[in-house]
């Protein structure tokens, strides 16, 4: 019956903020431990249940006491053997109460892009973007660093770098990026520029820079933004496109030629 209060009381108090759960980091990092309390507090009521259904046998009373005698070496055993669980457990609980990480927050993790789908006193699911799913021990991410994109805000920064010849014009290409932006949904307005990030090497590296509302809106606005651009170079400014350079020099004169 505990149980199913506990599990009735923390479910009507997640449904508050699982709406916005998405955009709001504080909503998820609070969903995110009441659902880890909630684990603790079923785990401690059945293991007192139990204990409290078996202590009403005499026979059970009575062993109870020759196994408190031998609990010290007993805890020291379970301690070494389950290491490795109770690791994972306290780093769960870490994770939870730390607001490093919660449900729906955008991570990489092994080089992997997904959201935090699951998360446990032993694991954490992370959902790949092509459907897979990455289960991983709660102790990696104590332990190793991860690259997380919504902790703070949802809102994240889209970029695009295009190498170009130096004939590039850069005033066209800001006039042509801010026309695309205008007519696109995935800019949500909060920012955009176009930089010269780089010359060397025979090319400049130029930065696209847009904002999105989200991560799965950046990540579709970076094709679009990486698919116009390209095709409106190539159409509009062919000159512009990334060119090798090689200087001849003949033996019968000492002025160098240059070719493209």
């Amino acid at each position: 019956m505990l149980h199913a209060v506990v599990n009735l009381f923390v479910r009507s108090y997640i449904l508050r903020f699982e709406a916005g759960s998405h955009l709001n980091s504080q909503s998820r990092r609070i969903t995110t431990q009441l659902k880890i309390l909630s684990r603790l507090i079923n785990a401690a009521i059945w293991v007192v249940a139990s204990g409290l259904a078996l202590f009403t046998f005499p026979e059970v009373r009575a062993l109870g006491a020759g196994l408190m005698a031998s609990a010290g070496i007993a805890s020291l055993l379970v301690g070494l053997a389950a290491q490795s669980v109770l690791g994972n457990l306290f780093s769960g609980v870490q994770l939870a109460f730390s607001n490093a990480i919660s449900v729906g927050d955008v991570v990489v993790v092994e080089g992997e892009w997904g959201k935090i789908g699951e998360f446990t006193l032993s694991y954490v699911v992370v959902e790949i973007w092509d459907g897979r799913t990455l289960v991983v021990p709660s102790t990696y991410f104590t332990s190793n660093p991860i690259e997380a994109w919504t902790r703070n805000s949802s809102q994240i920064l889209a970029t695009v770098e295009l190498d170009l010849d130096w004939h590039i014009k850069i005033d066209a290409v800001r006039e042509e990026f801010s026309a695309f932006l205008a007519v696109t949904k995935l800019w949500d307005g909060r920012a955009s520029n176009v930089v010269m990030t780089d010359a060397t090497g025979g090319f400049i590296r130029v930065r696209l820079l847009a904002s999105a509302a989200n991560s799965d809106d950046q990540w579709d606005l970076r094709c679009l933004v990486r698919e116009h651009m390209v095709t409106w170079m190539s159409e509009t400014y062919p000159e512009s496109l990334p060119q090798a350079r090689m200087i001849l020099k003949t033996p019968e004169s000492s002025s160098p030629h240059v070719s493209a």
